[in-house]
């Protein structure tokens, strides 16, 4: 790559993340590069219809990045993560179920589907989600009790302390 290149994809990255005006944001949501899609997706200027854009992206952390936008429709997460499972893509199914986890308006339904992965991210996200029912939060410090490690036990205590319970400890 010349030094060109490399001062053009700088450029192209600053404006990714600082642009407000759509048409710069549309056509760096084209860029080869797909760091500066990613840019693209993170910037909170880019309106929704580029966002539907870029949640079918064919890089996955363009994809993952998008999912992440609390503006995004959920609708849109939910299509993001259909498209991922058959993928297997692991990292980018915790990152998107996180996602859901963490937003105000996914439906209970959706919240025990998630938290039935046992990922910690996902399990995180609904301890700090707050509408994550009483239920699925009793349920979520209930299902860290057999486990041993750092990562479940820190998952328990946040979900003991937010959801307490009448159970002795164990």
């Amino acid at each position: 790559m010349s030094l060109t290149n490399d001062l053009i994809d700088t450029v192209a990255y600053k404006n990714a993340t600082t642009a407000t005006e759509p048409d710069v944001l549309a056509k760096l949501a084209n860029h080869d590069e797909h760091w500066v899609r990613v840019r693209v997706a993170n910037n909170r200027h880019t309106p929704p219809a580029i966002l539907q854009k870029l949640a079918d992206d064919l890089h996955p952390t363009v994809r993952a990045n998008t999912a992440c936008r609390k503006d995004l429709p959920l609708d849109v997460i939910l299509a993001i993560e259909a498209r991922a499972q058959p993928l297997g893509d692991a990292g980018l199914i915790d990152t998107i179920q996180a996602s859901l986890a963490s937003r105000s308006d996914c439906p209970e339904a959706h919240l025990w589907r998630v938290f039935a992965t046992q990922r910690f991210a996902v399990l995180i996200a609904l301890v700090h989600n707050p509408n994550t029912p009483q239920s699925l939060g009793e349920a979520l410090a209930q299902s860290q009790k057999r486990r041993r490690s750092d990562e479940a036990k820190e998952v328990k205590e946040m979900a003991m302390k937010k959801w307490p319970t009448n159970q002795p400890p164990g």
